[in-house]
């Protein structure tokens, strides 16, 4: 085997060659002005709105209601600012174990005035409905739950969530974090049910740097970005054609592709936590045991660190993560993690493959996560 094996997709994945081929075309071709009059800004024009269409077409919505962005974390970021602005109610509630380009935005809308609520989940990261609804009333603008956990791999209920909330407080928007939902799931949003939803390229072997906001019709929402008045007025800025065009290039490759690659990243993933499990003892898997998705396996090991161990793992080589790469610095526990009551004692490393990793190398990562635990378990 030739360098590190990677298993770290839930991180960002290797750009697929078919969408390198179309950005690289995109980029030697589509240089004009997307918002330029002449022949050059109207052929790029024409590839952005194309790109729209596509991916409203796979998201069974209007190509009007999809809004190019820089990425997962701007998409989080105008859902909730966007949506605190144009109206006077001031409370919104967040799950303890959103993304921090939500909960980082959630803090910021507090120390502006605004009350923001945080909803707990249960040891396998689900949103109890229960305690969700107690948290909202009519003052409430906005919920955001995320549709799956980056770090543990949980799917939530939000259309189910979404309705609920609805029922309680009609006027309040409903928003999903799917940047790791999407492209591994199938997500439809012809029924309305969901207001918001944020989406990332580099989740689905595309580009980094591109993403996009769904905004339902008729759903009122202020710029976070001021300008020349591109994405119809609410999020200015050149459009990144290359990056857009490479973005809904990866999506359309994901889904033509998508009963066979989701059944071969089970099998890797079955394949890991196969041995995991037989060759470390009192393992833990974190998240719910069915509701997940099958890309991320997430477990804990007591008596050692996690940041220790994801870098022994880099030195054996093997990439892994403790958890969310947007804190991979950070020396304090997961959020997620203590969210879902895991003991301290507990270390948690976060495991994930895509259609690219291969399964000889994935069952030989797992034989080295075993060593690697062992060793600094001071097995003999």
């Amino acid at each position: 085997m030739n360098g590190p094996i990677y298993l770290d997709n839930a991180a960002t994945t290797p750009l697929a060659p078919e969408v390198l081929s179309a950005m690289t075309r995109a980029m030697e071709r589509l240089y004009g002005n997307p918002s330029s009059s002449h022949s050059a800004g109207v052929e790029a024009s024409a590839a952005v709105t194309r790109a729209r269409k596509g991916l409203a077409a796979l998201l069974d919505c209007s190509p009007d209601e999809i809004f190019f962005t820089g990425g997962g974390s701007e998409a989080d970021n105008w859902a909730l600012f966007g949506s605190a602005y144009p109206n006077r109610r001031r409370s919104l509630v967040v799950s303890a174990i959103e993304h921090p380009a939500v909960l980082e935005a959630a803090n910021e809308l507090n120390a502006r005035g605004f009350h923001v609520d945080v909803a707990p989940v249960d040891k396998y990261g689900v949103v109890e409905p229960h305690q969700l609804l107690h948290l909202v009333h009519d003052d409430t603008f906005l919920v955001s739950v995320m549709a799956a956990n980056n770090e543990i791999g949980t799917i939530q209920q939000v259309k189910e969530l979404a309705r609920q909330v609805k029922r309680k407080a009609p006027e309040a928007l409903f928003h999903t974090d799917a940047v790791q939902y999407f492209g591994k799931e199938r997500l439809s949003l012809a029924d309305g049910v969901l207001d918001l939803a944020s989406l990332a390229a580099h989740k689905i072997h595309g580009p980094k740097g591109v993403g996009a906001l769904y905004v339902r019709k008729g759903v009122k929402l202020k710029p976070l970005i001021h300008g020349g008045g591109q994405e119809s007025g609410l999020r200015s800025g050149t459009e990144n054609v290359p990056g857009i065009v490479g973005f809904v290039e990866a999506a359309q490759l994901m889904f033509r592709n998508f009963d066979t690659d989701r059944a071969h990243v089970v099998k890797i993933i079955s394949a890991i936590r196969s041995i995991l499990e037989q060759g470390i003892s009192g393992l833990t898997v974190n998240g719910h045991p069915d509701q997940r998705l099958p890309n991320i396996l997430s477990v804990a090991v007591s008596g050692i660190k996690s940041q220790n161990l994801v870098n022994f793992l880099d030195d054996d080589g093997v990439i892994v993560s403790a958890g969310s790469a947007c804190h991979s610095t950070r020396t304090r526990r997961s959020h997620v993690i203590e969210a879902i009551g895991l003991p301290p004692e507990f270390a948690s490393i976060r495991i994930s493959a895509s259609r690219y990793t291969l399964e000889d190398e994935a069952q030989e990562a797992a034989r080295r996560i075993v060593a690697v635990v062992q060793k600094l378990r001071g097995a003999p």
